[in-house]
């Protein structure tokens, strides 16, 4: 006497949600954009926004963890803000009330690249300590500088990477 083969039960693997908003320009039918693994194979790329009856587009894509690379376009090359309307993206990881986001812009030429890893684990921040009362000080408070990296590609663009330092904080980028 055989036994029939019985099915095993497998939960589902969870996934990371990722949303990724988009607010079209007034030109939506530029705007492309898709999200890739470390691998560069296609996990998820807009519609066609061409006869988008809506400014805002809102797509969630479940992934696990691991390398990605999200690129946004504009065919055009004159990004998503400000030229032609206020345009934006963002990518946000879902975790309820703890939404993080992992990158947001829309003031680019052509395209724009992020990569990032999930889990996403955000620069560290120094612990809390008891410091003594502040002092007056006439000397003025320092604004945030925003700083732009260009970077011309060679014909191995996939082999360029490049560094900030900001104190004892130190930023990698590759590509």
């Amino acid at each position: 006497l055989t036994s029939m083969p019985t099915e095993s039960f497998r939960p589902p693997l969870e996934c990371i949600q990722l949303e990724i908003s988009i607010i079209l320009d007034s030109f939506p039918s530029e705007t492309i954009w898709q999200l890739n693994d470390e691998y560069g194979n296609f996990i998820e790329g807009s519609p066609s926004y061409e006869n988008y009856e809506s400014s805002n587009a809102t797509h969630t894509v479940c992934v696990d963890e691991g390398k990605y690379e999200f690129t946004i376009y504009d065919t055009t090359g004159d990004g998503m803000c400000c030229l032609h309307g206020n345009g934006s993206y963002s990518i946000v990881i879902k975790e309820g009330i703890d939404d993080r986001v992992i990158a947001e812009g829309g003031a680019f030429d052509f395209s724009e690249t992020t990569t990032f890893t999930l889990p996403f684990k955000p620069l560290p921040t120094s612990s809390p300590t008891v410091s003594p009362a502040p002092s007056v000080s006439t000397a003025p408070t320092p604004a945030c500088v925003w700083i732009e990296v260009v970077i011309n590609f060679d014909a191995n663009p996939m082999d360029t990477v490049w560094e900030i330092f900001v104190g004892d904080w130190q930023f990698d980028y590759d590509f």
